[in-house]
């Protein structure tokens, strides 16, 4: 609910950025397109029960089931709306350049391009950031993923505080910049706190996503035989199925067990060493 709120609460502050000169009704309707291609990209790839629900002067995206999307299918939903405002922005600049004192094509290319290029910023709560996690997540488990995007994502909040600071200081102020800087760094904290663990509900999604798909990627992780359950479970990855080979010090295989069985064995024993938790297999 926070990272839906602070998604929402930027916008609003975009709208009001792009409302300067009084189009804060096209602004509006841009971002609702925005919303609306976002969930027809999600319907597309079979996620359903979202809406999008008006509040005040802004709108937000629900879709409960987006927690169960793989990282390439994350980068397909959150890349679809810049995109399309992107696209938008190139059409209302070639019917600008042939009518020149047609107003409105030229607020709707720079309202466009302004919204496009925003939510492309690989920050959280923006579009970019999740299209940076699903990069990585390609790659790696979705935590390390994850703690690289918000990592990125801070930074960004960071250097844009700076530069906040320093246009305050030379006389100049945009109080809606500096609110949105400081929802970047916001939303990058709550991404950090709730990284720091593996939810359990992701397992579950886990396994709902397995039975509707027929099919999940497994991939084979080495630990050593010395490390204990918790350590053991931050090698669990939200989007695949783990296998893992136990290596003594000489990198042989003594044993070998599943993440399934790792999750009972928590349950069961609590954050025992690795080879107490072996001799119950």
């Amino acid at each position: 609910m926070v990272k839906k709120f602070l998604v929402v609460v930027a916008y609003i502050l975009l709208l009001f950025i792009l409302g300067f000169q009084g189009k804060i009704l096209i602004a509006f309707l841009l971002v609702f397109l925005h919303e609306l291609v976002h969930y027809i990209a999600a319907r597309i790839l079979g996620y359903d029960k979202g809406k999008i629900s008006f509040i005040f002067i802004g709108l937000v995206l629900k879709m409960d089931s987006l927690n169960d999307v793989t990282p390439r299918e994350d980068i397909i939903i959150s890349i679809a709306g810049p995109l399309f405002n992107l696209m938008l922005a190139m059409v209302s600049l070639l019917l600008w350049s042939g009518n020149k004192g047609v107003e409105i094509y030229k607020t709707l290319y720079y309202s466009n391009l302004t919204l496009g290029l925003f939510n492309l910023i690989p920050a959280y709560p923006l579009d970019g950031g999740r299209v940076l996690r699903g990069v990585l997540g390609c790659k790696m488990n979705f935590k390390k993923a994850n703690r690289i995007a918000y990592t990125i994502s801070l930074i960004i909040g960071i250097v844009f505080m700076l530069f906040y600071f320093t246009v305050v200081f030379s006389g100049e102020k945009n109080i809606s910049f500096g609110l949105i800087t400081l929802f970047i760094i916001l939303a990058s904290y709550t991404e950090m706190k709730k990284s720091a663990f593996l939810i359990m509900g992701d397992m579950v999604r886990k396994k709902v996503r397995f039975i509707k798909k027929k099919y999940i990627e497994g991939r084979t992780i080495c630990i050593h035989e010395n490390i204990d359950l918790l350590h053991a479970m931050g090698y669990v990855d939200k989007y695949r199925f783990s296998t893992f080979l136990v290596l003594n010090d000489d990198m042989q295989v003594v044993d070998m067990f599943y993440e399934d069985e790792l999750i009972k064995g928590l349950k069961n024993y609590g954050n025992v060493p690795l080879r107490e938790f072996l001799k119950t297999l």
